[in-house]
């Protein structure tokens, strides 16, 4: 138990990937859920972090453990995030079939 709520605390300060690839504003469907988005936004967030100095560069082990966590979490998510892929691929490419894109 107790071992849950470190991975959650840790998580909520990491930022949490897959928190990341869920969120989004009301409506807008500029970031839509991507398969093990988490990990790939974890990434990102390390990587900026990384060239980044002072106080954010000193957080940078917590947002590098969080691409394990979110891992995690993205596997623990695969069956919102992969139904979802594949119909937003089908919907591309029936578009493409008709040549409307």
């Amino acid at each position: 138990m107790r071992s849950a709520v470190a991975a959650l605390a840790l998580c909520g300060v990491a930022g949490c990937g897959t928190m990341e690839n869920f969120a989004r504003e009301a409506g807008s469907e500029s970031r839509p859920l991507v398969v093990y988005g988490g990990v790939a936004r974890s990434v990102e967030t390390v990587k900026l972090k990384a060239q980044a100095d002072g106080a954010e560069a000193a957080l940078l082990p917590y947002y590098a453990v969080d691409i394990g966590l979110s891992a995690v979490g993205d596997t623990l998510t695969l069956p919102v995030t992969a139904p979802m892929a594949c119909v937003r691929y089908a919907i591309v490419f029936l578009a493409a079939c008709r040549g409307e894109i």
